[in-house]
């Protein structure tokens, strides 16, 4: 277990850290009698990766269709700015947000038409990887998970397992490729980071419409600063070198190789991914109206989401242990006594981040090899 993600796994809410840990090991189950049934007829199979996609765009679109009245609302006063009110200390102003939104679709629906994309990919592109943003963004603010990375869930990912590769132009499976970074795993996606951000300055009392600069001043910095970060290292001592040998160029040459696959037809269309998807998305929708129907229902489609992913098969058993200390306390000492425990694991956050900064200063300057402590090996 590592300290950090217990001291994380705390603060999250007991129905959702218990879901975190229970799927891991369904769909471990699940696999398991995937074999013993010999229904392993493809190497993916029982498809959990699909699975959470489709339920990660299930919840991007239910939180969507559950925001339609206070979107309505936004778009009214978008249209009639000078007939309704608004909360001044909104980031931007509706009519101002709407535009923006508007201005940014066309401006990337443009492009990729202009780059060859045939008329039906933009949109479709567009649809997916905002329905997935937006679900990413309500997964960090419910699940609060010690890492929310899902793999499998960028449009190039579902288009293709939608579609045929074979039936898409090699032009628009370059341009899929290109445009994957964003949503290879949405660990670097900005969105959630930003309303974080915003959610601090609500708390802190400060005005979310000066912070919508600084983070367009932090956006173009941060944008600068890790080109040189990227491309001073590979300039100083070479791409090939075993220190940065499978870090720094692994997203490229997976993306091109899976590029070359696409091109080629050594990756045919399977439909059971498709189903796989569809039953993923099927049964996150199916979650949602159970918990709001009844009180006690310990299943939330968010653990169901972040059950197949990388990161959860090393931090599921912190989650756990988190999971455990954290009902005991409510359970037999209350919410003041979970409240006096918060210090201490507070504490396990800072001592991690504190001492995993030391080693990496010792690695920087000394260039020795050290413990690594937020990326589980």
């Amino acid at each position: 277990p590592y300290a950090w993600a217990i001291g994380v796994g705390i603060l999250m809410p007991l129905d959702i850290s218990f879901s975190y840990w229970f799927f891991f090991w369904l769909m471990k189950m699940v696999q398991v009698l995937t074999v013993i049934w010999g229904m392993d007829v493809s190497p993916e199979a029982p498809f959990l990766s699909q699975q959470s996609a489709g339920a990660l765009l299930a919840i991007g679109v239910y939180s969507l269709w559950s925001a339609r009245r206070h979107l309505a609302k936004m778009m009214l006063r978008a249209l009639r700015p000078t007939n309704t009110r608004y909360d001044g200390n909104e980031p931007l102003p509706p009519r101002g947000a709407v535009a923006l939104l508007t201005l940014s679709v066309a401006f990337l629906a443009a492009f990729a038409w202009r780059a060859g994309a045939p008329f039906w990919l933009a949109p479709l592109f567009l649809v997916f990887y905002l329905s997935a943003s937006i679900a990413v963004s309500r997964l960090r603010a419910e699940l609060g998970a010690p890492a929310n990375e899902i793999g499998s869930a960028g449009p190039h990912s579902i288009i293709t397992r939608l579609v045929a590769p074979s039936a898409i132009h090699p032009r628009a499976l370059s341009l899929l490729t290109l445009l994957s970074w964003p949503s290879q795993s949405y660990g670097n996606d900005p969105t959630p980071l930003q309303m974080e951000g915003y959610k601090i300055a609500e708390r802190a009392g400060l005005r979310t419409r000066a912070l919508v600069g600084a983070m367009g001043i932090a956006a173009a910095a941060g944008l600068v600063i890790g080109f040189v970060a990227f491309l001073a290292p590979i300039y100083r001592i070479g791409e090939d070198s075993a220190i940065l040998k499978g870090y720094q160029t692994w997203d490229a040459e997976h993306s091109l190789s899976r590029l070359q696959e696409w091109v080629s037809g050594a990756a045919p269309s399977d439909p059971r991914q498709g189903l796989a998807m569809g039953g993923g998305a099927l049964f996150a929708v199916f979650l949602h109206p159970m918990r709001s129907r009844f009180l006690q229902w310990p299943f939330h489609p968010l653990g169901y989401v972040m059950a197949a992913t990388w990161w959860t098969h090393r931090l599921w058993f912190s989650v756990f242990i988190a999971w455990v200390i954290k009902l005991v306390l409510l359970r037999y000492g209350g919410l003041r006594t979970y409240a006096k425990a918060l210090p201490f694991f507070f504490g396990l956050i800072l001592g991690d981040c504190v001492i995993g900064s030391f080693w990496s200063l010792v690695n920087l300057v000394f260039g020795i090899p050290t413990f690594s402590v937020w990326i589980p090996r």
